[in-house]
């Protein structure tokens, strides 16, 4: 920090103190760049722990006699889940280890870049899956519909489980992460939505108070929404159009 800094502190200069922030800045985001390779390999695992709680590791029951207890030990899965969870511990303990440390003008807490990271990564994986499975090939195919919003919910029902798994060896509020994340999603893709109806555009997609991008994806061929809420919604209105369905009001419902 003092090399670019050296002329402008022999000669007093009234600017040493932005660009000793802008510098700081500089170092603490190529810090970020390096460090994020963690949460990436966390994120890699966590698909792995996903499909064992969810397909190969049953919920113990309230209630449970003797003679089931073997049926739900899964011994050779909880091993693995062992090993998974003691990996990701160790991706993370040095960082947690680490104490509050000055880089140039700007106090870094590890821990922080360390949620961000997560942020960052749950943030990607989370998009990308909703912009995959919200491509539709039949408009108004009422059951294409359902069989996409079926798998969509065991996908979530499994990240959404193992992120809740290794929020306490992670020491982070997973929950809480998880909620404001996939809010911040549907915000923002929202947003992107409502821009094709005003006159003034802007550019949506990155959260400018956290730093957090959502993925850019290149708009399906057969719909011209951005986002994966405009194609649900354009799939719902082919399938409540007048043309195939009927309201009717005394039932409150569509035939």
């Amino acid at each position: 920090m003092n090399l670019p800094l050296g002329r402008m502190m022999e000669a007093n200069s009234d600017d040493i103190e932005n660009v000793a922030t802008y510098y700081s800045s500089e170092l603490v985001k190529y810090v970020k760049r390096v460090l994020q390779v963690i949460p990436t390999s966390i994120f890699a695992n966590l698909e792995e722990i996903s499909e064992l709680l969810i397909s190969k590791i049953p919920d113990f029951p309230v209630k449970l006699s003797k003679e089931e207890l073997k049926e739900y030990t899964a011994f050779e899965n909880r091993y693995k889940l062992a090993k998974l969870t003691h990996k990701i511990s160790v991706y993370t303990e040095g960082i947690l280890f680490l104490d509050k440390a000055l880089m140039g003008v700007i106090q870094v807490n590890p821990k922080d870049i360390l949620v961000e990271g997560i942020r960052k990564e749950l943030v990607k994986n989370v998009a990308r899956t909703l912009h995959g499975f919200f491509i539709f090939t039949n408009k108004g195919d009422n059951d294409e519909l359902n069989a996409k919003l079926s798998k969509l919910k065991a996908r979530f029902k499994g990240l959404k489980k193992a992120f809740e798994y290794i929020q306490d060896f992670l020491n982070i509020p997973g929950e809480q992460i998880w909620r404001e994340e996939v809010s911040r999603i549907f915000r923002i893709s929202l947003d992107k939505e409502g821009m094709k109806l005003i006159s003034k555009k802007h550019e949506f997609g990155n959260d400018l108070e956290s730093g957090i991008t959502l993925p850019q994806f290149a708009i399906v061929a057969n719909d011209g929404s951005p986002t994966f809420l405009g194609r649900m919604l354009n799939q719902l209105i082919g399938i409540l159009s007048p043309e195939k369905v009927l309201y009717l009001d005394q039932v409150s419902n569509f035939y």
